[in-house]
């Protein structure tokens, strides 16, 4: 697991994600103006050489304004934390099954 920051310049984090190879890349939004700021990047992320990591997100922002789900490419992992952590242990379960690995 590595930490990036929250400011993180979006190109450095498309690099980053592109030679690390993670199996996950998570992003969490308080506000609605963060969340929407996210679509852009996870677009980013989503086009990036395979293996792709899956895209997980949550956050006060896609609870206040479930349709802000919608908007971005990934996968909203629930409204609480132990949510999320079940939706995380779930994909990645999934992810391994099928034999995908980005080592």
């Amino acid at each position: 697991m590595r930490y990036l920051g929250q400011n993180l310049p979006m190109d450095d984090l498309v690099a980053e994600v592109s030679v690390a190879k993670p199996d996950m890349v998570l992003f969490s939004a308080t506000t609605s103006g963060a969340a929407l700021h996210l679509r852009q990047l996870c677009e980013l992320l989503a086009g990036i050489e395979p293996p792709r990591p899956i895209i997980g997100y949550g956050g006060r922002a896609f609870n206040l304004r479930p349709e802000l789900r919608d908007e971005i490419a990934g996968v909203y992992l629930g409204a609480t934390a132990a949510e999320a952590v079940e939706s995380m242990d779930d994909l990645l379960t999934e992810r391994a099954r099928r034999g995908v690995r980005n080592v």
